[in-house]
């Protein structure tokens, strides 16, 4: 595997840390192999952790962390090889109760985990760098308290040769209002430290009527979050310096002096946008940008600040960097007294802050206690890691994808530039609404929503990663290596986490650990920030149609995946699981025996007001279904719990069938039947793991029928969207940008032909609406709004292009006796179903559950 590395900055990196996933193919590598990375003149040593495993148990995503040297825009090609396994040192620690001793071979950190976090003492050359009181991460709560964290758990994550990972959990106050996890990071032979902090409010919001906004009474309001290091600076001679950027100048702090960067709001043109709106519906910031002070008087200030902050003497000292400063503002750093202070939520803010019921937020902070200034900066602009197309494509870890160059069309093309340049870029469009500070960061703007907006600010909305443009920038992060897609990804993949999913595990089943809904469509988000549903919207809308919450017609997780398999970030491996649990839920329901009872009765009265014999359904083919099926799949993936197959299966099995009458189903009509189409991309991609785990059994003959039937029905019946404008509600760009996923379907059917006239059928229709798609979009100036560019790059990718392989090999021919599509309203199939609902239900309940949905209904 070829790996390409670049240092970004003109800063030299000494033994920086990198992290990152490369695939592997079948069989090619164990999970206790080793490697080191070479070029011709060096070699590296590299820590490896498998992510994911292919069917022989082999590696299929491989986490490599190693360390590197970079001389300022440097870049080099590096071989990852396999060598033989030595037992090599690692990072030595040692234990006593909750007090660890960790030495990297550079510098010692003690940790007392009993009382403080990060570090109680740090040691280079046998120097303390810290005093006695260490550091410590404190909370101030709104009535002034100060609340010291208190840690409940210490696990050892990880251990390598170059990483020594600690995960840790605890809460802040005895009231469990506010929790926090945090993972700390140690390197070998380094004084590098890197502290990823999330502070969680794991409280189910009250919402009520389905209604989310700022002010929620299970909101939790605080004054202050920061970290700090009291230096020891005995003999008052260490040098404090500065960097508003890396590209800016270094400058010195005079001694003695108290000194502040605080960064308000975001320093762009729409600094006070709306969007910044809190629950007494006020933007409450007042200055445009940072200021920096010093002995509490402003001697200058800027828009946009990414500090380094370095303490030392001679050429070595502390490097302190919070990465992404002035995008999740706001943020402050400070000294005083000997404590260089990290203001994550700082309280010079001129707003209390809120973490809304089932909110968190991710922070990282990195130090360097051995650092010079001329190699300051570890963490304000990674290392970019890059990965050879072809043998992406050669290892065919991504399932279904091409990472290679070829087969990507000129209309495609125009449609990434756009993505990434100029106005109607994603990081434009973030502008307009100023999509920054710690709540927004990594959002899409959903300027689609606001095209017959009328006012003198632009209507914000939230997209929530819809479509999941996740998993798109990371496909083409991997098919071009351009770090600009990564960066698109990362950001909104850490922001999904956080903000758009509920973290709670208390509210109503259906909605703990969803993923909330974009902004209800062409309404502003009003104060419910990320969560679709505002109290304003009551007087824009028919009351009886707001409010709402978490749906499993809106959840995506393979780019969450994708991050995982390229991060090794446990928490979006733990996303994923739990939005598969969540949506298979959400879709059938909660599993409690009122539950049951009441959709029992609700079966009853279906049956009475029905014909016997007509279609009935136990789930939509909608995007809901196809959804669940395709989330379900990505948890086998990151788990290799086959019962995420089984029940991928079952909701197959629950919704269609090969001998379905289709005509009956009125998949003509777009408006209510449109989103068939996602449910067929999610069956096969059922297929797809099927055959990779060569499992070509009943299930799999059974999906493929389903498969090839409704594909061929589309191949009679189906014709581009905008050819009947008149039983379209909204006849615009995005029904254009929806038929790309028709081609997709026959691009992808084309694997699963019987013979080679089904092959060719199947591919020119692939070609037809491929064509058809982008010639529609050409003649709309709307073209590049975010919903039709996240459509395109979910589905355009496929090239439009000749799909026919030249062999002879075709799958069996379709089985002709499948029996009659269960799906008719009749009483043995109420009873059937009903029965399997108890059954389910009796497996799971418990009387907590019972007693927790009743009280959701009640209360």
């Amino acid at each position: 595997m070829k790996i390409n590395l670049r240092n970004p900055s003109n800063t030299r990196r000494i033994q920086e840390p990198v992290t990152f996933g490369v695939p592997c193919p079948q069989s090619s590598v164990q999970s206790d192999s080793q490697f080191v990375l070479r070029d011709h003149n060096r070699t590296i040593v590299v820590q490896t952790t498998p992510l994911s495993l292919w069917p022989d148990k082999s590696v299929k995503w491989l986490l490599c962390d190693f360390l590197v040297d970079l001389d300022p825009e440097e870049r080099i090609l590096l071989t990852l090889d396999h060598c033989k396994s030595e037992k090599k040192a690692g990072i030595n620690y040692s234990s006593n109760g909750r007090n660890y001793e960790v030495n990297t071979g550079a510098a010692l950190f003690t940790l007392d985990f009993s009382k403080r976090l990060p570090f109680k003492q740090v040691q280079v050359d046998g120097q303390d760098v810290l005093t006695k009181d260490g550091s410590q991460i404190r909370l101030k709560n709104q009535i002034n308290q100060t609340l010291v964290s208190s840690i409940d758990t210490v696990d050892v994550e990880s251990q390598g040769d170059i990483r020594l990972s600690f995960s840790l959990s605890g809460r802040f106050g005895t009231d469990n209002q506010l929790i926090f996890r945090a993972r700390l990071h140690f390197y070998a032979n380094t004084a590098k430290s890197c502290l990823e902090f999330t502070l969680h409010n794991p409280n189910s919001a009250v919402h009520p009527d389905g209604l989310w906004d700022l002010g929620d009474p299970s909101s939790v309001l605080f004054k202050e979050l920061a970290l700090s290091l009291v230096l020891n600076n005995t003999n008052q001679d260490d040098e404090v310096r500065f960097q508003l950027a890396p590209e800016k100048q270094w400058q010195t702090i005079t001694s003695n002096n108290t000194f502040r960067i605080n960064q308000e709001s975001s320093g762009g043109e729409n600094w006070d946008s709306h969007n910044h709106r809190n629950r007494d519906g006020r933007v409450p910031m007042t200055k445009r940008g940072y200021s920096v002070s010093q002995n509490g008087q402003v001697v200058s200030e800027g828009k946009r600040a990414q500090p380094i902050v370095w303490v030392g003497r001679g050429k070595r000292g502390l490097t302190l960097v919070v990465p992404r400063f002035w995008q999740e503002f706001p943020k402050a750093l400070d000294i005083d007294s000997n404590a260089l202070n990290v203001s994550l939520f700082p309280e010079c803010y001129p707003d209390l802050h809120e973490l809304q019921g089932g909110e968190q937020k991710t922070h990282n902070v990195y130090f360097d206690f051995a650092s010079s200034q001329e190699d300051a900066g570890w963490g304000v602009e990674p290392i970019q890691v890059s990965l050879d197309p072809q043998t992406i494509n050669d290892t065919k870890a991504i399932r279904g994808l091409t990472c290679c160059e070829a087969g990507v069309s000129q209309e495609y093309q125009e449609f990434l530039s756009a993505a990434l340049e100029g106005q109607n870029s994603f990081f434009s469009k973030c502008e307009a609404v100023d999509e920054y500070g710690w709540r927004n960061y990594g959002e899409l703007y959903a300027d689609h929503e606001g095209v017959n907006h009328k006012g003198d600010k632009p209507l914000v909305s939230h997209y929530n990663n819809q479509y999941d443009p996740i998993s798109s920038f990371y496909r083409e992060f991997l098919r071009t290596g351009d770090s600009r897609w990564s960066e698109l990804a990362f950001n909104l993949a850490r922001h999904v986490i956080d903000i758009d999913i509920n973290n709670t595990d208390q509210d109503r089943e259906e909605y703990c650990h969803g993923l909330f809904w974009h902004t209800d469509h062409y309404l502003d988000a009003g104060t419910a920030t990320h969560r679709m549903a505002s109290r304003e919207h009551l007087a824009q809308k028919n009351p009886a149609f707001c409010g709402g919450g978490p749906g499993a017609e809106h959840c995506y997780a393979n780019g969450l995946m994708l991050h995982y398999c390229l991060t090794g970030d446990p928490s979006c491996r733990e996303a994923v699981i739990r939005l598969a649990k969540w949506s298979v839920l959400a879709l059938r329901g909660p599993q409690t025996i009122l539950a049951s009872l009441l959709r029992c009765k609700n079966r009853i009265s279906q049956y009475r007001g029905k014909s016997s014999g007509e279609i009935w359904l136990d789930f939509p083919i909608s995007r809901g279904t196809g959804n669940c099926i395709s989330v379900c799949l990505d948890a086998f993936e990151l788990s290799g719990e086959k019962h995420f197959i089984n029940t991928a299966f079952s909701l197959i099995s629950e919704t269609v069938h090969p001998a379905d009458d289709i005509e009956k189903r009125d998949l003509l009509n777009a408006e209510y039947c449109w989103s068939y189409t996602v449910f067929l991309v999610a069956l096969v991609k059922f297929l797809e793991v099927k055959r990779e785990l060569n499992e070509l059994d009943q299930n799999y003959v059974y999906a493929r029928d389903c498969l090839l039937q409704y594909v061929m029905w589309m191949e009679q019946n189906e014709y581009p969207y905008l050819e009947k404008p008149k039983i379209l509600e909204y006849p615009n760009e995005t029904w254009a940008a929806q038929d790309l996923r028709k081609s997709l379907i026959f691009h992808k059917a084309v694997n699963y032909a019987t013979s080679r006239e089904m092959r060719e059928r199947f591919n020119e229709r692939e070609i037809y609406f491929y064509q058809a798609s982008f010639a529609e979009l050409e003649k709309w100036d709307s073209k590049y709004l975010t919903r039709p560019l996240v459509l395109v790059l979910q589905n355009g990718w496929i090239g439009g292009t000749s799909n026919l392989e030249d062999n002879d090999s075709f799958e069996t021919e379709m089985i002709d006796d499948w029996g009659l599509s269960p799906f008719r309203y009749n009483f043995v199939e109420m009873l059937r179903r009903q029965l399997l609902d108890f059954k389910r239900v009796l497996s799971q309940t418990n009387i907590k559950r019972e007693w927790s949905w009743l009280r959701a209904r009640l209360l």
